[in-house]
């Protein structure tokens, strides 16, 4: 038995083997946890990048009829009608109050550019002339 527990505490076979398994595991392991960081950091530069190109769009809108309206639209007072035919159907809008400003919110950073001489800020954005 004495024998045999010795052969056993002298043998090294495979401790070579297993301590470079141990030390490609161990690097292995660090590339793995400093790719998904990189991947996670360009994932959520992308992501803030989305996020904030759609909350720089403005939605504001408003409709500038004239008084010569063409064939079609009606204007009365703060109202207008819309009326268009398809062979033997027509098809009737009306708009009330037609127009909306679109206000700040937390997706809003840079004043919104409506032409290329001014900058209007979203909060502050005057109504739209109808």
């Amino acid at each position: 038995m004495k024998r045999v527990l010795l052969s056993l505490w002298r043998d090294e076979v495979g401790l070579v083997q297993s301590t470079e398994l141990v030390f490609i595991t161990s690097i292995v392991g660090i590339g793995m946890l400093v790719g998904l960081s990189a991947y996670r950091d360009g994932l959520m530069t992308e992501l803030s990048d989305n996020a904030q190109a759609v909350g720089a769009l403005n939605q504001s809108y408003g409709l500038s009829i004239s008084a010569n309206a063409p064939a079609g639209i009606t204007v009365a007072g703060s109202t207008v009608t819309f009326t268009k035919s398809f062979g033997s159907v027509t098809v009737q809008s009306t708009l009330s109050n037609y127009s909306y400003t679109d206000l700040a919110d937390a997706g809003d950073s840079t004043p919104i550019v409506r032409s290329n001489t001014s900058s209007v800020n979203e909060a502050n954005a005057p109504p739209v002339p109808l």
